[in-house]
């Protein structure tokens, strides 16, 4: 479980997992005081730090060398025939560049990350 308590600094959130804490704000021109992440921002982190890890938990047990793991992650939001869709675009950065094969299963093994499998389907929420 994940908590999120938003007290008196405006738009300032501590988000709390297990013994971890987060801050969550938004920007200056939205209101907050840019204290941390915002939101989406930290959605799309979540998104960028499970593939990276997937992928260097695979590479790992393969025995492949990629050093450091960058991933970057842009939301978008793209006009189409039956109106505008949102899109995420990801794309990986390795210290030790990986063969075309390897890139191939790797862009593979990132897509099966947790947060990839969640937020390529319809979620149902249920509020209390």
């Amino acid at each position: 479980m994940v908590k999120a308590k938003l007290g008196n600094e405006h738009y300032k959130t501590i988000v709390t997992a297990g013994t971890s804490e987060l801050i969550i704000d938004e920007p200056t021109e939205m209101g907050g005081r840019n204290l941390g992440a915002s939101p989406m921002e930290t959605l799309l982190g979540a998104l960028a730090s499970c593939s990276a890890i997937t992928m260097r938990m695979y590479a790992e047990r393969k025995e492949w060398d990629l050093g450091e793991i960058e991933v970057e992650v842009e939301f978008k939001e793209v006009l189409t025939e039956n109106g505008v869709k949102p899109r995420i675009h990801k794309s990986f950065l390795f210290e030790h560049a990986p063969t075309e094969k390897q890139l191939i299963r790797l862009n593979r093994i990132a897509e099966k990350c947790p947060v990839s499998k969640l937020l390529a389907q319809e979620v149902q929420m249920k509020i209390d």
